[in-house]
């Protein structure tokens, strides 16, 4: 009963593992089955060792103990692992210089401003600051920055992309931005002169 139950779960482990690329439920799993399986193995090889050896018949609960402690070991690394993307963590240095070739390639008048990439769960949100030419029409900079959008959208660990166009480089932050802890987040505005809406001729 014990080696079936083991085969079985070696079939399962062996599924989730191909499958944990697509989710972090199989990677779950996938560990789960791990540790079932070597909680099994561990407790038949040690049990049948003390049985036969009394001279060693702490075998069997130091084997538990091992068990356990790799168990509560493995189980940790997942959930800090968890815990980064949960919180929104950055996406690696590699993933955010990829991005930045993608785009910097995507349109001979485009460059890029900046790139945010941060974990939405298991995935990416990437948001995009590009430059394009100020006499560009507006049917142009939108077509090129939707392409620019699905072209990052494409990737598997993309949940969603958002691509901003302007037409300079703004050193001033166009969002909220915490300053200090002990102020409140303020924007910083464009003056009263670039907010008044253009009279139509």
């Amino acid at each position: 009963m014990g080696s079936c139950q083991i085969g079985l779960k070696v079939v399962l482990y062996l599924y989730c593992v191909a499958l944990k690329g697509r989710s972090d439920s199989m990677l779950a799993l996938a560990e789960d089955h791990l540790n079932d399986i070597m909680s099994n193995v561990t407790a038949i090889v040690c049990g049948a060792i003390a049985s036969n050896y009394r001279n060693i018949w702490w075998l069997d609960p130091a084997g538990a103990v091992l068990i356990s402690l790799y168990i509560i070991r493995s189980w940790v690394i997942i959930c800090w692992q968890q815990v980064d993307k949960i919180v929104g963590r950055g996406a690696p240095r590699e993933f955010v210089d990829n991005l930045m070739s993608i785009a910097n390639s995507h349109h001979e008048h485009l460059s890029v401003d900046c790139i945010r990439a941060y974990h939405f769960g298991s995935r990416f949100i990437v948001e995009l600051e590009v430059l394009l030419p100020p006499k560009m029409t507006v049917e142009e900079s939108h077509d090129i920055a939707l392409f620019l959008q699905h072209k990052v959208e494409a990737f598997d660990e993309v949940e969603r992309a958002f691509v901003h166009v302007d037409y300079i480089n703004r050193p001033e932050p166009e969002h909220k931005v915490d300053y200090n802890l002990r102020h409140n987040r303020n924007l910083v505005l464009l003056p009263p002169e670039r907010n008044k809406p253009r009279s139509r001729a």
